[in-house]
C-alpha cells in the first residue's frame, strides 16, 4: 500500500484545508518537479521554494493539466477549485507525510539505510539484487532531504525489504533522515571529504554521519576501510552488540563475516569468506578493490538479514553507473543512454529524463533490454509504463545481434532514441551503431556540474535577481542545446548567444525561453521576428531599422536590449545618444525595451578597479536617465562572471553568467574554489611501441628518445583543437593516474606522448584536460585563456552530455 486520500493528508498536516476535489480519491504521485507529471488525477505537487527557483511558479500549468493538490506556502496563487494545504515549510511537509507512512510499515518490514561517501548506490542496488522477496529500493541516487523522503513515500507498506540511500550535506541534515527512516539496520560504506565544505570539520561530518546509527538495531561496516579513522569512531560509539563487520583477518573473533581470499583473472575476481563457520565460494565480474570491497559488506548485510542465505556462484553485481549520457545520432536523431539497473524502477527514471527532450516534431522511441522483463514485470506493463511518458514504440531486444537484424540506423531518424539496459546488456554498442560521430576523442560535458555553478554564481545576489546565461560561441565549445535545456529547467532568466543561427537552432530544438541575440545581422529581421529572437541593439541605425523592419512586418512591442557603451569602447550607444534613443521609441509602438546593458572591461583587473567604478557610476547615470524618459518598464545589467563575484552591490535587476558558469575561474583569489569544470576532453591510446635510444618520433625527426621509452599514439591533433604548440613535452596529459609528456610534433589528426611510467594498454583513457588535468595549465603554456581552448575544440570531436 502506498499513497493517501486528500482527508488524510489534511489530517495528517493538521491544516484547516478545505478538501474540494475527489476526497476519497489515492494520491501516489508525489511530485517536486512538474516536469515528471505522469498521472495528473493520483499527484500531489510540492512547491519548493529555492534560491534559484520557485515551485509556485508552476502551479497554474498543473492546474491545467488536471493536478488537483498542492502544498504551498503562498495560497494566492493557487487557483479555485482545487485542494490546497498552505504549510509554513514544504520540505519539512513532504518529510512529515514520509515519516507518517514510515509508521505504516508491516512490522516484518525491514529498513535498511545505506549512507558513507562513496558507494552508496552500488551498495544499495546489490543489496536489492540479493535480498529476497519483495524489496522496494530508492530511485538511482536519491539520497537528500527530498529523495529521502521520495523513496520512502514510494515503499509498498506490505513489501518484505526498504533499502534507502541516505546523504547529506551539511550540519543538521541527518537527524531529519533519521527521524524518517527509522532505520532496522544501517549499512556504512567509506567516508571521503565528497561534501565536507558544509562542515566545520571532518570529525563533525563522521558525528553527523553517526546520527543515523543512533537507534538502529545493527550497523554494517568493513572493519579496515579507508577512511581516515571512522572504523575507530564507530567501534568507540556503538554497543558491541549492534557491530556487524567483515574483516580480512583471521585473529578477529567478533568479525561478523572474515574474507579468506580474493583473486582476480581474465576481467573475474574470485571471493572465498567465512561466515558462521561455514566457507562460501563466489565470484563476481567486479575488480576494482574499492567495488569488491563494497561487494563484501553487501553479502555482510545480506547475511545478517537473511540467516539461511547462500550466496549464488556468480553474483548479480553489475558495475553501476547513475550517469544518464546524450549523444547526437545519425540523421538528426537524439541518442540518450542509461546503463543503470535495467528494472522497472531505472526505467522509469530515464523515461522521466528523455520525455523532457520532446519537442511537436519529435517522437520518442524506447529500446530495452528483455532483462527488463522478470519479476512478473511483462510486456503489457512495459507497454503502460513506455506510453505514460509518451513513447512512441517500444523495441525489445535480446542482444546488439537481435536489435540490427530487425533494425537500421535511418528506421530513427528525427527521432529521441533512448537505450536502456543494464551493464551486462552491452546495448552500448546499439549507441555506437546509431551515433552521429565515431571519433575515439570525446568533450565530454558534465551538466551536473554546470547546474552547480549556476547555483554558486546565483547564491551570490539576491534571491529576486536574475541571470542570463552566456551561449554563445556553442556554448563556448559544449554545445549549446544540452546546456540551453538544462539551464532553463533550472531558472534561468535567458540566454545570450552572438549570432542568429545559434538562436534558431535552440528554438527549433523546442528552447522556449528568452534568447538575446548580441550580433544581429543587419539583414535578418524577419527570421528573429519568426524565431522570438530578442536582438541587442547599439546604434541609431541599427534601432531606425529594426522598427521599419517591425512596422512593415504589423509586429507591436518587440523586444529589444539597448547596449551601452561605459568604456569597454567596442559597440553600444554613449549618454549623449540617449535622447536621441527616447524620443524614437517612445514615438513607435514596434518596439519595447525589454532590458538596457552595459559590459564591463576591467571587472577582473584588480588593479583598475577605480576604470570599473567608473564604468558602474555610467552606466547607473544612463539607467536613471532612460528610467526617467522611457515609457517601457525594463531590467538592467551590467555584471558579468567577475562583476557578480567583485562588485554585487551594482547587481541591478539582472546578472550575466559567462565562463564562470564552466567552471573556469578568472580572478585566482581563491574566492572561486567552490566551481567544478564543466568540460574534459578525453581520448584513447590506439597503438602502443618500444622505442630505444637515438629513435625519433614524428614530423622533421623533433621528438628524440634519450633511453628505453614506451610512446603511446593517440588519435587527436591540431584539427581537433590541439594547438601545435603542445608538442615536444610542451605539456602532459594523464593516463592511469600519471602525467605523461608528449613525444614530437602534434599531427594534424595523432600525437604522441611518453607513458613508460604509466603501465598503459591500447584502449586505455587519457585525459586532455578536465577533472585531473587544469584548462588552466593549457591556456597559460600558449599565453592565452581557456576560452579559447574551449572554443578551438573541433565539431568533429563527439559531443557526450551526461548527468549522474
Amino acid at each position: 500500500m502506498t499513497g493517501f486520500t486528500p482527508k488524510e493528508i489534511k489530517q495528517i498536516l493538521g491544516t484547516d484545508s478545505e478538501i474540494i476535489v475527489d476526497g476519497d480519491l489515492t494520491i501516489d504521485q508525489f511530485l517536486i518537479d512538474s516536469r515528471s507529471l505522469t498521472k495528473p488525477d493520483r499527484s500531489i505537487f510540492f512547491a519548493i521554494s529555492t534560491d534559484n527557483n520557485d515551485g509556485h511558479r508552476y502551479i497554474a500549468d498543473l492546474v491545467s493539466c488536471g493536478v488537483n493538490n498542492f502544498v504551498v506556502t503562498d495560497s494566492s496563487v493557487v487557483p479555485d477549485g482545487v485542494n490546497c494545504y498552505c504549510v509554513d515549510n514544504v520540505v519539512e511537509t513532504l518529510q512529515k507525510l514520509a515519516a507518517y507512512h514510515r509508521q505504516r510499515f508491516s512490522p516484518d518490514l525491514k529498513v535498511v539505510a545505506v549512507t558513507g561517501s562513496r558507494g552508496k548506490t552500488r551498495v544499495k542496488e546489490w543489496l536489492s539484487a540479493l535480498l529476497p522477496g519483495c524489496v522496494c529500493r530508492s530511485m538511482r541516487s536519491f539520497n537528500s532531504q527530498t529523495g529521502v523522503a521520495l523513496s520512502l513515500l514510494n515503499v509498498d507498506t506490505t513489501a518484505d525489504y526498504a533499502v534507502i540511500e541516505s546523504g547529506i550535506s551539511r550540519e543538521g541534515e541527518m537527524s531529519r533522515l533519521e527521524s524518517m527512516l527509522k532505520p532496522d539496520m544501517v549499512v556504512v560504506t567509506n567516508v571521503t571529504d565528497e561534501h565536507k565544505s558544509g562542515f566545520e570539520s571532518r570529525e563533525k561530518h563522521i558525528a553527523e554521519k553517526l546520527i543515523l546509527v543512533k537507534n538502529t538495531k545493527e550497523v554494517v561496516f568493513h572493519k579496515l576501510m579507508n577512511d581516515g579513522g571512522l572504523t575507530d569512531v564507530i567501534l568507540e560509539a556503538i554497543c558491541s552488540d549492534r557491530l556487524v563487520y567483515w574483516d580480512d583477518s583471521q585473529h578477529d573473533k567478533n568479525a561478523f563475516l572474515v574474507e579468506a581470499d580474493r583473486m582476480t583473472d581474465a576481467g573475474i575476481t574470485y571471493l572465498s569468506y567465512k561466515y558462521n563457520g561455514r566457507d562460501y565460494k563466489c565470484k563476481t565480474v567486479l575488480t576494482n578493490r574499492y567495488d569488491i570491497d563494497n561487494a563484501l559488506t553487501a553479502l555482510t548485510a545480506v547475511h545478517k538479514l537473511v540467516p539461511r542465505f547462500t550466496p549464488p556462484e556468480i553474483l548479480p553485481f553489475e558495475d553501476i553507473t547513475t550517469r544518464i549520457d546524450v549523444v547526437n545520432g545519425l540523421n538528426g536523431m537524439i541518442i540518450i543512454h542509461d546503463r543503470f539497473s535495467n528494472d522497472a524502477l531505472s526505467l522509469r527514471g530515464a523515461l522521466d529524463f528523455a520525455r523532457r527532450r520532446i519537442t511537436e516534431n519529435r517522437e520518442m522511441v524506447l529500446i530495452v533490454a528483455d532483462s527488463i522483463l522478470k519479476d512478473n514485470f511483462n510486456h503489457v506493463q512495459l507497454e503502460e509504463l513506455a506510453k505514460e511518458y509518451g513513447v512512441s514504440e517500444v523495441i525489445v531486444a535480446q542482444s546488439y545481434s537481435d536489435f540490427i537484424d530487425r533494425y537500421k540506423a535511418q528506421d530513427f531518424a528525427g527521432k529521441i532514441v533512448l537505450v536502456k539496459g543494464g551493464a551486462k546488456d552491452r546495448f552500448d554498442r546499439i549507441v555506437s551503431l546509431l551515433e552521429q560521430k565515431q571519433h575515439e576523442t570525446c568533450l565530454e560535458v558534465n551538466l551536473d556540474n554546470l547546474v552547480s555553478n549556476f547555483n554558486f554564481f546565483k547564491s551570490k545576489v539576491d534571491r529576486s535577481t536574475g541571470v542570463v546565461v552566456m551561449l554563445k560561441a556553442n556554448g563556448y565549445g559544449c554545445g549549446s542545446l544540452e546546456l540551453a535545456k538544462t539551464l532553463q529547467a533550472q531558472g534561468a532568466s535567458a540566454i545570450a548567444v552572438a549570432v542568429i543561427d545559434e538562436g534558431i537552432e535552440l528554438r527549433r530544438a523546442g528552447v522556449t525561453m528568452p534568447i538575446i541575440v548580441l550580433n544581429p545581422r543587419a539583414d535578418n529581421y524577419d527570421l528573429m521576428f519568426e524565431y522570438r529572437l530578442e536582438p541587442e541593439v547599439y546604434g541609431i541605425d541599427i534601432l531606425e531599422r529594426i522598427i521599419s523592419k517591425a512596422n512593415k512586418a504589423g509586429i507591436k512591442n518587440f523586444p529589444i536590449h539597448l547596449k551601452m557603451d561605459t568604456g569597454m569602447h567596442r559597440l553600444g550607444f554613449s549618454y549623449d545618444n540617449l535622447p536621441q534613443v527616447c524620443d524614437i521609441i517612445n514615438k513607435n509602438g514596434a518596439v519595447k525595451v525589454a532590458s538596457v546593458f552595459s559590459h564591463l572591461a576591467t571587472a577582473d583587473c584588480f588593479d583598475k578597479d577605480d576604470y570599473t567604478e567608473s564604468q558602474l557610476s555610467l552606466f547607473d547615470s544612463s539607467v536613471k536617465y532612460l528610467r526617467a524618459n522611457l515609457k517601457d518598464n525594463f531590467k538592467s545589467h551590467i555584471l558579468n562572471t567577475a562583476g557578480i563575484m567583485r562588485f554585487t552591490a551594482h547587481q541591478h535587476e539582472m546578472v550575466r553568467l559567462g565562463i564562470g558558469l564552466y567552471g573556469l575561474p578568472i580572478l585566482n583569489d581563491g574566492s572561486e574554489a567552490g566551481l567544478k569544470p564543466v568540460a574534459s576532453l578525453y581520448t584513447t591510446i590506439i597503438a602502443i611501441a618500444n622505442r630505444h635510444q637515438g629513435d625519433t618520433i614524428g614530423y622533421s625527426r623533433r621528438g628524440v628518445i634519450d633511453g628505453d621509452r614506451i610512446i603511446a599514439t593517440l588519435p587527436i591533433g591540431y584539427a581537433d583543437g590541439i594547438d601545435r604548440r603542445l608538442g615536444n613535452g610542451n605539456i602532459t596529459f594523464r593516463v592511469n593516474g600519471v602525467d605523461c609528456k608528449t613525444v614530437g610534433n602534434i599531427c594534424m589528426d595523432l600525437c604522441m606522448i611518453d607513458v613508460t611510467d604509466a603501465n598503459a594498454k591500447v584502449g586505455d583513457r587519457v585525459e586532455i584536460f578536465g577533472s585531473e588535468v587544469d584548462i588552466c595549465k593549457i591556456a597559460d603554456k600558449l599565453g592565452t585563456i581557456p576560452y579559447e581552448i574551449l572554443t578551438s575544440i573541433s565539431d568533429r570531436v563527439k559531443r557526450i552530455y551526461y548527468r549522474e
